[in-house]
């Protein structure tokens, strides 16, 4: 069992004391966080981004208590425990948003929203409503159950009203404990209903599409590469000269760098750099005169949490290709918050965060105009000059001194060859003592894989 299916055991195993010891003993003629671990945040409908909420909750003020449309966040290592007026007690692990109904009676209450993460519910009897993921809604009727969301959205930046990033295949579990849940699959429009210790789940279909392309390795990727090997390198002399010639392929070794596990600030002076985990890199720079622009991670990006400025995000595969690429300019015109982008990918996407529906995002230079007084926001074409030259040239330091580490490699690789191709011109003329033959080595070793198709001629 790997480590985090083993926290989120614990932490259900944690969150399931907690609801069957203090279930309902709390007041439930409102609707508030009742406590918190770790850092958690809030975002009021009347407001344009999470908030965090003061770990001592006899000081969060208002921001604990909570209205239809409120939006509860938790980060790494966190969790969050709400009560929804007559209704339920629930947990929110980490690395979860849950979104606050519009109606928190039991005799209204018609939906309740999770858009990524992981949610325990111990609903109060006689509570009739639903918990709606992008895949399922769960129709409840006074229960203990679980909703593990695995987002289909890989987000690399939000900002306010906006979060972008890159579709994926996405699913959600649903676990049992006590009661009865009745299940219907969104995709396959196909009811289940579910009792004590039953689970149905949608993320199998992931499980499928990774054995498949397993299968297809296995069947495609060991054979060719086998036999070519074995007809390329026959006879004792072409297996050790073989060896010799086989160059050291370059393996970017992204683990050496410390991922971005806080709060990070950067100024209008330079550039900063900071890595994400899984070969992305993120460079900022504040805009603003009077202030710096501020950023945390989320999963595998970053959230602005305050200022403007111009953020460069690029994904790099092992060979120091780019995979995917960002820019982004975050700047307010007024009321309005505008994220001008470049898009190149026909894969990105985008939502409001706290909400399931993912939309494409439009291609070319393209800008989200975010409204604070009325929270709406809007795509345009962006304004001439909004990703400006010295975001698209910017070069990655980190990058750069990877791209140095490669060419010493290839350089090593080179002169082994050489020396390996000097041995065998050595050996074809004293076996062949011809002056022609002399002369095709010299010419194979400008390119040492040439040095086996003349081989066969030789020998």
């Amino acid at each position: 069992m790997n480590f985090k299916k083993s926290a989120l055991i614990l932490s259900f195993a944690a969150a399931m004391t907690l609801l069957n010891t203090t279930a309902f003993a709390v007041d439930m003629s409102r609707s508030e966080v009742i406590k918190t671990t770790g850092k958690v945040s809030v975002k009021k409908t009347t407001s344009p981004e999470f908030k965090k909420l003061n770990s001592n909750l006899k000081l969060a003020g208002s921001l604990k208590n909570l209205d239809g449309g409120d939006k509860v966040r938790t980060y790494n290592n966190s969790t969050a425990d709400l009560i929804l007026k007559d209704t339920c007690q629930l947990t929110v692990t980490e690395q979860s948003i849950f979104e606050i109904p519009q109606i928190l009676t039991k005799q209204d209450l018609k939906t309740l929203v999770a858009q990524q993460g992981s949610v325990l519910f111990n609903v109060q009897k006689g509570s009739n409503f639903q918990v709606q993921t992008a895949d399922v809604i769960c129709g409840v009727k006074g229960t203990t159950f679980s909703v593990s969301i695995f987002d289909s959205l890989d987000s690399i930046i939000e900002t306010p009203g906006l979060q972008i990033g890159y579709g994926k295949n996405g699913g959600t579990v649903v676990d049992v404990y006590e009661g009865e849940v009745e299940v219907l699959d969104r995709k396959t429009n196909t009811k289940v209903s579910l009792k004590k210790n039953e689970r149905y789940s949608t993320s199998d279909k992931i499980m499928d599409g990774i054995n498949k392309g397993k299968q297809l390795f296995n069947k495609f990727g060991g054979t060719t590469s086998n036999e070519f090997n074995k007809g390329l390198y026959e006879g004792n002399f072409w297996n050790s000269v073989g060896k010799e010639l086989k160059a050291k392929k370059y393996h970017a070794d992204f683990e050496k760098y410390q991922i971005l596990d806080s709060e990070k600030s950067f100024s209008n002076r330079m550039y900063g750099e900071s890595y994400l985990g899984k070969g992305t890199f993120v460079a900022c720079k504040a805009t603003s005169d009077y202030g710096n622009l501020i950023v945390e991670p989320s999963n595998s990006g970053i959230v602005v949490l305050q200022g403007t400025g111009l953020l460069k995000i690029d994904t790099f595969d092992d060979k120091l290709n780019i995979k995917n690429e960002l820019l982004a300019n975050l700047y307010e015109n007024g009321n309005e918050i505008i994220t001008a982008i470049r898009n190149n990918s026909q894969n990105l996407c985008w939502r409001e965060p706290g909400t399931l529906n993912i939309q494409k995002v439009p291609n070319g230079d393209v800008a989200y105009v975010y409204n604070v007084s009325t929270c709406k926001g809007y795509w345009a074409s962006a304004a001439n000059g909004s990703i400006p030259a010295e975001l698209s040239n910017y070069k990655f330091s980190s990058i750069a001194a990877m791209e140095r580490e490669k060419k010493n490699l290839e350089k090593q690789n080179r002169e082994k060859q050489i020396n390996a191709g000097e041995r065998i011109g050595d050996k074809v003329i004293k076996d062949n003592k011809k002056k022609e033959a002399y002369n095709e080595v010299k010419d194979a070793i400008k390119n040492p894989k040439n040095i086996f198709k003349k081989g066969k001629k030789w020998f």
